[in-house]
């Protein structure tokens, strides 16, 4: 959540105002940061990046912190060599191809890291390397990467898909457009946040995954098997679904709140005998851990978009 904190500047100020001393949270930073220093050099992190298991991206964070609050030399220029070897890398994870681990679900995961790395820096970086990874990116965030039938592009899954994948596309997505100033894309992921908050008046695109279960569907204003509504009155396009990504709290039977796709693909709501009252649905593995990835990339939305324009969006949390 943390990745969140720094999308207003001055970035480092924000981060010395932070209580230190013995605070658990400040030692594991510390921890995380001298692993880093330990574990990764530059071209480390290309790999890394296409890798949804490395822990390097998150490591980089944890360096510019340390960074920001002690001014200390090491952990800079480690957070320096990461975004350079990025900003030099090919944007459409090539290198991370040939071993069969470039996917969208990897650069979702890590990319928001790195970005938020870079603007706790911002004014400690040399400007050459700062401009290079703007540009590198601009491409990043668009290019089709592969690794997936459906979800291969940072942008479009994260209008496509209701699941971890387009929630912490979403986040990602939006980290960069704070970064780089973007005020039309942080606009267009506020209207995805909102429609998937549940807010009806807002169309979306998002399409219902292979795993889509409707037994864990339960609003009745929403047809139990998405459908296709004009954008606008009258109008032939299509592209536009009308179902709700998160059940409503007073749907019943174990559902209240649900993040529907995700729970999904831990099973189906009920087997036989049919849910109720006293047999609600029951959330299983791995549909936790998926609905959990969620819940950390909205609230990581919610904190970005706080942070860089409250007089425009208002209080996020209450959408």
């Amino acid at each position: 959540l943390a990745t969140a904190a720094t999308a207003a500047a001055p970035p480092c100020d924000y981060v010395r105002a932070l209580p230190r001393g013995t605070a658990a949270a400040w030692l594991r930073l510390e921890h995380y940061a001298r692993m880093a220093v330990q574990r990764g050099t530059g071209n480390d992190h290309v790999h890394g990046l296409w890798n949804q298991d490395s822990p390097l991206a998150r490591h980089t964070y944890a360096a510019a912190l340390v960074a920001c609050a002690t001014a200390d030399a090491v952990h800079v220029r480690y957070v320096r060599d990461a975004v350079a070897a990025l900003a030099a890398s090919g944007e459409d994870g090539g290198a991370a191809r040939e071993h069969g681990a470039a996917r969208v679900l990897a650069l979702a995961r890590n990319l928001g890291a790195y970005v938020a790395a870079a603007q706790l820096l911002v004014d400690v970086l040399p400007r050459d390397i700062m401009l290079r990874f703007k540009r590198w990116l601009l491409r990043v965030r668009v290019v089709d990467v592969g690794g997936h039938g459906r979800w291969n592009n940072l942008t479009r899954t994260a209008e496509d898909s209701a699941t971890n994948w387009g929630a912490l596309a979403q986040a990602s997505r939006l980290a960069v457009a704070t970064f780089l100033g973007d005020t039309a894309e942080v606009r267009r992921v506020a209207v995805q946040l909102r429609r998937f908050c549940g807010d009806r008046s807002v169309p979306h695109a998002f399409k219902p995954a292979a795993s889509h279960d409707v037994t864990w569907q339960c609003d009745a204003a929403t047809p139990h098997l998405p459908r296709r509504v004009p954008l606008f009155a009258g109008s032939s396009n299509s592209r536009w679904w009308r179902w709700d990504p998160i059940n409503s709290p007073v749907c019943g039977s174990g559902r209240d709140g649900a993040l529907v796709e995700d729970a999904a693909r831990g099973g189906a709501c009920c087997r036989w005998p049919p849910c109720s009252p006293t047999r609600p649905c029951a959330l299983r593995p791995p549909g936790t851990g998926y609905a959990l990835d969620t819940m950390h990339a909205v609230v990581v939305q919610a904190l970005l978009l706080q942070r860089y324009d409250r007089r425009t969006y208002g209080d996020v949390w209450q959408w």
